[in-house]
This record gives C-alpha cells, structure tokens and sequence, in this order.
C-alpha cells in the first residue's frame, strides 16, 4: 500500500508488521527557493546525500542551478553504476561492511590502501601484505625493547 503526499513530496510506505505507523521515503527532487537573509538573497538548494540532508546555499540562481544539474548527474552515473553490481558484489560489500565496522573504517578507505600497498611491494610479488605486517611489528617491538646508551650504561654499571 503506497500512499503519495503531494505537500510534502513523500512516499509513505507501511512498516512491516504494522499498520498504523509508516516510514517516509523522501523524494529526491531538486528545487531552487529563494531566501532573504540580513536583506541579501540567497538560493538554497536541498540534497539527499548518503542518507543526510544537505543544505547548500548559492548568491545566484544560476549558480544554484549548475550544482542541480551537476547533482542530477552524479545521481545518474551512481544509478548507472548501481546496475553493474551483482548480488555476489553486494554480499561481499555487506560482508566487508561488517568485518570493518568495529575498526571504524569504509571499504573505499580499505581498498585504496591495499592498492597502496601492493604498489610499495610490486617488486616482492609473492609476498603477502600480512607477513609483512608480521614482520613489521616484530621490528617495532624490538625497537621498543632496546635500550638507549645511557641506560646500558647504567645497568653495566649496577652489575660491576
């Protein structure tokens, strides 16, 4: 059951398991509204971003309506790429999600960083990013467990 308020440009679909309640769904229309603030105008132009609400103000009318237009765009290229995904991509990604949730990290983040690494070992190739890791670790904890000079020193002393 798909209900559609025109005043408030929502689609209100019913909550599963519910009745009464319902979700609403904003539609993503673009649209200039001219403001007056401290006696200047102004265009305000408001956006669905990742799930947020954005705001973007703009002095003139044009300037607004290039960013609609550019806005426009990348919800077309995102559409489009959102059709090559298959649902063996989508569950990896869900699945990627999930293992970096708890670091606090985003899977484009991750990715860009692999490759990062792997161009830093092209000439090891059959090396893995976890024995270096590994590795690296281990030289950190050495570094961590030396001594200074003075403090050799020190203990040589206390043994004499």
């Amino acid at each position: 059951m798909k209900k559609q308020t025109e005043a408030a440009d929502v689609n209100e679909t019913p909550v599963a398991g519910k009745r009464r309640f319902f979700t609403r769904q904003r539609t993503h229309v673009l649209k200039i509204v001219e403001e007056m603030v401290h006696g200047e105008k102004r265009h305000r132009v408001t956006v669905y971003q990742h799930g947020k609400r954005v705001r973007r103000y703009f002095p003139t009318e044009d300037k607004a309506q290039t960013f609609i237009e550019q806005e426009q765009t990348r919800q077309r290229n995102l559409g489009a790429l959102a059709k090559r995904i298959d649902s063996r991509m989508a569950n990896d990604a869900a699945e990627c999600e999930t293992l970096l949730k708890p670091h606090g990290a985003r899977l484009l983040d991750v990715c860009r960083e692999w490759t990062a690494a792997r161009a830093t070992l092209a000439d090891f190739p059959d090396v893995s990013l976890e024995e270096c890791v590994r590795n690296y670790a281990q030289v950190l904890s050495e570094r961590a467990a030396s001594w200074t000079v003075d403090r050799a020193a020190e203990e040589w002393l206390k043994h004499i």
